[in-house]
């Protein structure tokens, strides 16, 4: 785990961090790398901010393929609103890292950076997925459609 903290802050170092991440975005598929297991190919985001952290809507392109997830930005393991998944995040001087687990002893770790441009028009995400045989990593890149 340690390892996969080590290669996000390798790959944070890249970045710098400006703005604000609340807003509604669209998918870049043109510019995203999706690895083995990024199933998404149009998504928009919105993200907003609450009294301790952020809420992510994903929306898939339909209500079934609709999902909402809670992050807490205090460092600690708080409940996402999704089943048995936790997330703990923290800011970053280069952005946003979360760290997202399911309950169970051989659940992957997923971790992630959220990288916010400079202009404030494009946000990255950069994922890594820990655990076992489950090896990945994926960069999704967001346009801005609107704050």
């Amino acid at each position: 785990m340690r390892t996969a903290l080590l290669i996000l802050f390798c790959h944070a170092s890249l970045f710098a961090q400006s703005g604000t991440m609340s807003g509604t975005w669209k998918l870049d598929t043109s510019s995203s790398d999706f690895g083995r297991f990024e199933l998404a190919r149009h998504l928009t985001l919105t993200i907003e901010p609450s009294a301790d952290g952020f809420q992510f809507f994903y929306d898939y392109r339909g209500p079934s393929q609709y999902l909402v997830r809670t992050i807490t930005v205090d460092g600690n393991d708080h409940s996402t609103g999704i089943a048995t998944e936790t997330a703990a995040a923290a800011r970053l001087d280069v952005g946003l890292l979360v760290r997202y687990q399911q309950s169970g002893a051989n659940s992957p770790v997923y971790f992630e950076l959220w990288k916010l441009s400079n202009d404030g028009l494009t946000l990255t995400r950069v994922r890594q997925l820990r655990g076992g045989a489950q090896q990945d990593e994926s960069k999704l890149v967001f346009r801005r459609i609107s704050d």
